[in-house]
């Protein structure tokens, strides 16, 4: 989704087939005469809402919202736009590389569970394998358009290192243990103002010498770290709660902060160890890492390109507005 990649591209004629030029009231995106069902295109954006999921989990708390359908549907205008330029182009794909395509396909399918998707689709063995056809012709269109692309250069890559040197330093780290006492949603002001009594009560204690870990053990609604003694572990920048990092960052070590409020709760916490960030990795040991990266981004940039294009010129009809690329999107639900 983050990058255009030609490979996700072909592989959604795979997935989904247009439905012709009729619309029959279940269509949502008419690209060039040829309608798009809404059906397909919520098919791929729960496909790319789990894809995404799998490789950051935090992606899936994007659901299946108006982002992922925004997505879902630009990505099958392009599809339809680049098979038009390469039926328009004479790129046609040899028989016997589809039907081997299509063979391996289907080994990877158990034969009834193909018989029945194919059943619910309303489509054949055939309507399959023109679909792996079409999919091999936008792929080899695509390898025409990155064609002319050069290689990054040695000067981009040091560039790119000296610019985000920071990627490739060993993030320093810190060690911590807190008492969790729990904001506990939709309590009535005096409960809320009880918890934090609470918290104060356990701060005074603990500046009376009484052990944190006990305290914890004993008092702190934090399950993951309540056993440990309300140990949190290692963790660097970023992988905290603003509140939480900030507070641990400001502290010597054994130090205890003050009551911290968060949207979950109050925290009292205590730093436990600190490490410093190592030093940057040499430029020749990341050289092969970055050029791929850049690579890979000028070969994203230029198919991205290439598809505004087609679709700026294209005659696209929204009988669903929800679906529209240029209409504003709320924040991922």
């Amino acid at each position: 989704m983050k990058q255009l990649a030609a490979a996700a591209i072909a592989a959604t004629f795979i997935l989904v087939q247009c439905s012709g030029t009729k619309n029959d009231g279940s269509n949502a995106v008419k690209v060039n005469g040829t309608w798009i069902p809404r059906d397909q295109i919520e098919q791929v954006a729960d496909a790319i809402r789990q894809q995404m999921a799998a490789y950051e989990a935090g992606e899936a708390m994007f659901g299946g919202g108006a982002h992922y359908r925004k997505t879902a549907a630009r990505q099958l205008i392009a599809n339809q736009l680049m098979l038009d330029v390469a039926k328009k182009r004479g790129i046609v794909c040899d028989s016997a590389t589809v039907g081997e395509s299509l063979r391996q396909f289907k080994q990877r399918i158990p034969p009834a569970q193909l018989d029945s998707e194919l059943v619910r689709m309303g489509k054949t063995e055939n309507d399959l394998r023109q679909q792996i056809s079409d999919g091999m012709a936008v792929d080899s269109l695509v390898k025409l358009v990155l064609a002319s692309i050069d290689e990054a250069t040695e000067s981009e890559c040091s560039t790119f290192y000296r610019e985000n040197i920071d990627k490739f330093t060993a993030p320093g780290r810190m060690r911590a243990r807190h008492i969790l006492l729990l904001r506990k949603e939709g309590a009535a002001p005096e409960e809320t103002a009880a918890q934090r009594r609470k918290a104060d009560d356990l701060l005074a204690k603990l500046k009376s010498g009484a052990d944190f870990a006990g305290l914890a053990r004993q008092h702190s609604e934090d399950p993951s770290s309540k056993s440990t003694g309300g140990d949190i572990g290692w963790f660097k920048r970023g992988d905290m709660m603003p509140q939480i990092e900030q507070a641990v960052t400001a502290l010597k070590d054994k130090q205890i902060s003050p009551v911290v409020e968060t949207p979950v709760g109050y925290h009292i916490i205590q730093k436990t160890g600190e490490e410093a960030g190592g030093k940057p990795m040499p430029f020749n040991d990341v050289r092969a890492q970055i050029r791929g990266r850049l690579d890979f981004k000028k070969r994203g940039d230029r198919v991205k390109s290439y598809v505004d294009s087609l679709i700026s010129g294209a005659d696209i009809v929204y009988a669903d507005t929800s679906y529209r690329l240029d209409a504003p999107t709320a924040a991922p639900q």
